[in-house]
């Protein structure tokens, strides 16, 4: 997942680079809070699911997982 900056469109940071047990699948924006969130699962060693994430995007471009 690459973050971008809106005004010239250049990387801001790339997320999961090189993970290959993350798996994100939906991004959501919430228009009443700002936020933007994104929901995936985390594959364990036989590739099969392991545990479920809600990750939100926090000011400084990382991810603020619960």
């Amino acid at each position: 997942m690459t973050i971008y900056g809106t005004a010239d469109f250049h990387v801001l940071r790339k997320l999961f680079r090189g993970e290959r047990s993350i798996v994100p699948d939906h991004i959501e924006w919430d228009a009443e809070t700002g936020g933007c969130y994104l929901l995936g699962f985390q594959r364990g060693s036989g590739g099969a699911f392991s545990r479920g994430f809600v990750a939100r995007l926090v000011k400084d471009d990382r991810l603020l997982v619960k």
